[in-house]
């Protein structure tokens, strides 16, 4: 018995609620979307093995020292705290000279480093509000108005041409073909990711 295939709805919103449903059921069916813990390290770029080892060496000495309640763990653990902040600057040190060292012929790239280094926020660029853009191309319609008033009446040359009278459907290859050269482009609304349908 041959299965009965289902006509698209004409509604175009109901045509986009099916899309959704059915790449929404086929991601839960084939790649179910979980939930996962994702841990941050040290974020700061010169932070590596040295300065984790001196770091796990401190912990060693502060539970140590937590443990036991003469003044040599304590002691130990002190220095061993103040040897891992001075090994931490040192290492910033090092690496945020090498970096501006390397870009000093870039002021771009040095002004990137040297933000990134003071924690500078780049502000936006624009805060304009609604009023403003409203207000932005009114002003210039005034203007191109105004600059116009004077000028001739425009002529208008109508070209004979067929009408569009009549649409054919797309067959299954040209919208695939239509779909594959489209940009890879998604948003968080979409169900499944463009380069997945790809």
């Amino acid at each position: 018995m041959k299965s009965r295939r289902l006509r698209p709805p004409e509604d175009v919103d109901e045509l986009f609620a099916t899309y959704h449903d059915t790449l929404s059921l086929l991601r839960d069916k084939h790649a179910l979307m979980q939930l996962q813990r994702v841990l941050t390290w040290w974020s700061e770029p010169s932070y590596n093995g040295d300065c984790r080892a001196s770091k796990r060496l401190t912990h060693r000495l502060k539970h140590t020292y937590c443990r036991h309640s003469d003044s040599t763990p304590h002691l130990r653990w002190q220095m061993q705290f103040h040897n891992q902040r001075l090994l931490f600057r040192s290492k910033a040190k090092s690496f945020w000279l090498t970096m501006i060292s390397d870009c000093q012929h870039d002021p771009r790239k040095l002004e990137s480093k040297i933000n990134q280094l003071l924690n500078v926020d780049r502000p936006p660029a624009y805060l304009n509000t609604a009023a403003d853009f409203t207000e932005h191309f009114a002003s210039k319609i005034d203007n191109v108005r105004a600059s116009t008033a004077m000028a001739a009446p425009h002529t208008v040359v109508i070209h004979p041409s067929e009408p569009l009278a009549l649409f054919q459907p797309d067959t299954t290859k040209e919208a695939a073909k239509l779909l594959n050269r489209a940009p890879t482009k998604h948003c968080e609304l979409d169900p499944v990711p463009t380069w997945l349908i790809k």
